[in-house]
């Protein structure tokens, strides 16, 4: 399933794929209800596969499912093949709705899923990123028939075509937020290219690891324990802080890059860092002695107005926290009375399973107290105190 929010219409885009392995003489599920029953010609089993085929048809749809739940639209995708294809999300592009399946990127009219133009890219779709009219689409990502397009997205004509060069690229890639794309080669290189033209603003050996994310005009490449901040529009080094957990990997929430390690094993680090993407200093850390999962920055869906004088501050829920090992990161976070932005809470999962919070859970508590403001004096000496520069410890346990 694939979705996207359509803000104008408070809508939601559904691509559907259907397929299935029947024993021999088996017949295939049903398609997924209120969808029609148009197939693509059915497979056959692998030459050598046994126990399973013949294959059954393959379905897929594009369709848009309004805020109640309505289908407001529903157009049939080809599929070819067998195997299902890699899940790519949809793009809204202005009136169009971009999809890709089976290696074929369709533009459908996004008021009633009309076909407006189809491109076969002849090879497996791994990525696609808007950026004005354009849309670019990642074919054949590993292999050395790897290529960006640039689709016109009202017309689907190609406007410009980048050939990777070696064997593709390593690991995702990251829009800069400047109309950029940055990657990793096969070969080590880190490179941005702009989405307008196709071409490449810089590249530079990294390293072979794949971890990379963008923020404030920068962009970050961990490894080796080091996270490297490259200037998104002329590759320029930045900043460098090392010290970081091994086997580095990198993502930005709530406008920080956290660096966790992907690593295992009683050697471990299990520290998590944030860090700030301009400047490359390091925010917080945090080390719970136990491998962490980032959740998500989610949007609380609510805004308040703090009255001056006054601060808010976010909360665990300890219900949460004990059944779950689900916390808030930054407790308490702190909300200024000043902001009136929409509320974010940073969760982290300490618990050795997965967690799924569904809309409308609570997931976090706001206090609202009275902060008391100070005039800051310089002084040549400070007065006596009893434990006066007695630092951790000095009190007993």
């Amino acid at each position: 399933m694939r979705t996207w929010s359509r803000p104008a219409a408070a809508l939601l885009a559904v691509a559907l794929a259907a397929a299935g392995c029947t024993p021999a003489g088996g017949s295939p599920g049903p398609a997924p209800a209120g969808t029609p029953r148009r197939a693509s010609p059915a497979g056959t089993s692998p030459a050598g596969a046994r126990g399973c085929g013949p294959f059954p048809p393959r379905h897929a749809w594009a369709v848009e499912v309004t805020a109640a739940g309505r289908i407001a639209w529903q157009t049939a995708l080809a599929t070819h093949g067998t195997a299902p294809a890699e899940a790519i999300s949809p793009l809204p592009a202005g009136p169009v709705a971009v999809f890709a399946q089976d290696g074929t990127v369709h533009g459908l009219r996004l008021t009633d899923g009309h076909p407006l133009w189809a491109w076969p890219g002849g090879q497996a779709v791994y990525g696609m990123w808007r950026w004005g009219g354009l849309v670019a689409v990642l074919t054949g990502q590993v292999g050395r028939h790897a290529r960006i397009t640039g689709l016109d997205a009202a017309t689907g004509a190609v406007r410009w075509v980048l050939r990777l060069p070696g064997n593709g690229l390593l690991g995702s890639q990251v829009p800069t937020g400047d109309g950029g794309l940055a990657m990793i080669r096969s070969d080590g290189v880190l490179q941005v290219v702009s989405l307008t033209d196709g071409k490449v603003r810089w590249a530079r050996f990294a390293g072979r690891w794949p971890a990379l994310a963008a923020a404030a005009g920068v962009v970050m490449f961990a490894m080796g324990e080091r996270l490297t901040g490259y200037d998104a529009r002329t590759g320029q080094i930045r900043w460098t802080l090392s010290g970081l957990p091994g086997q580095t990997q990198v993502q930005v929430l709530a406008g920080l890059g956290l660096v966790t390690s992907n690593g295992s094993g009683p050697y471990t680090q299990t520290a998590l860092a944030a860090v700030d993407p301009a400047t490359g200093r390091a925010q917080w850390r945090f080390d719970p002695g136990s491998a962490v999962t980032v959740l998500a920055d989610g949007p609380a869906g609510l805004a308040v107005a703090i009255p001056p004088g006054y601060a808010g501050l976010v909360l665990p829920r300890s219900g949460l926290a004990m059944q779950k090992g689900v916390t808030v990161l930054n407790a308490p976070g702190l909300i200024d009375s000043g902001y009136r932005g929409e509320l974010k809470v940073l969760l982290i999962n300490h618990g050795a399973e997965p967690v799924e919070l569904a809309r409308g859970e609570r997931i976090a508590q706001l206090v609202v107290q009275p902060v008391t403001e100070v005039k800051l004096v310089e002084v040549d000496r400070l007065a006596e105190s009893e434990r006066g520069m007695g630092g951790f410890g000095s009190t007993g346990a």
